[in-house]
């Protein structure tokens, strides 16, 4: 309860009276959805990959993590990752935070009773986890083996498997999309690396 609290507290001073809402998708979001307090509270983190950190153990590390806390979790990455860089941060959290924070996320199932409101918040949580995986290259590179090795351990009874496979099925197109390229030029590019 008390990490819901203080994410909802940073995002509402990010993004002040923005209604970013349950439907709103994070594609668009960005630096420029901010008002001047927000622009300078970003500017101001000095240690994002503290912060990255903090708040995607959160969701990791309680099992009863509210889906409110994880949109705003998901909201607050898409801003902080707002570029390939911070995206490599991100992707290089220790402990493999980053790949143990969007596994969770892709195959999310709502806890509770399931309502029409808690089957719409887990399908925005995946859908939102799956866009943010495909909206930088830098993730999405280090996302194919993360969910080639997570194989096995999908249930296909899971609400979640159709995201996942959603997901999956875009990586390898791009992924095969990148080696034909590559390969005509004569070049050798491997997108993957052995673990």
């Amino acid at each position: 309860m008390g990490n819901a609290v203080a994410l909802r507290a940073l995002k509402c001073g990010l993004f002040g009276n923005i209604s970013l809402g349950l439907s709103g998708s994070i594609k668009n979001l960005s630096s420029s959805c901010l008002d001047d307090a927000g622009r300078e509270l970003l500017s101001s983190l000095s240690d994002k990959r503290g912060l990255m950190n903090s708040i995607t153990s959160a969701v990791v590390s309680d099992r009863w993590v509210s889906d409110a806390a994880i949109l705003d979790v998901l909201q607050l990455l898409r801003l902080l990752s707002s570029d390939e860089r911070t995206t490599e941060i991100f992707a290089s959290l220790p402990n493999k935070m980053a790949e143990k924070f969007l596994m969770t996320l892709l195959l999310w199932e709502s806890g509770g009773t399931l309502t029409a409101a808690s089957i719409y918040a887990g399908s925005r949580i995946r859908r939102s986890t799956e866009d943010l995986i495909l909206m930088f290259s830098v993730l999405s590179e280090c996302a194919f083996p993360w969910l080639i090795k997570a194989l096995n351990d999908i249930d296909v009874a899971s609400e979640g498997t159709t995201g996942y496979f959603s997901v999956l099925r875009k990586l390898v197109k791009g992924h095969a999309h990148a080696n034909s390229n590559l390969s005509n030029k004569g070049q050798v590019h491997f997108l993957l690396t052995p673990t």
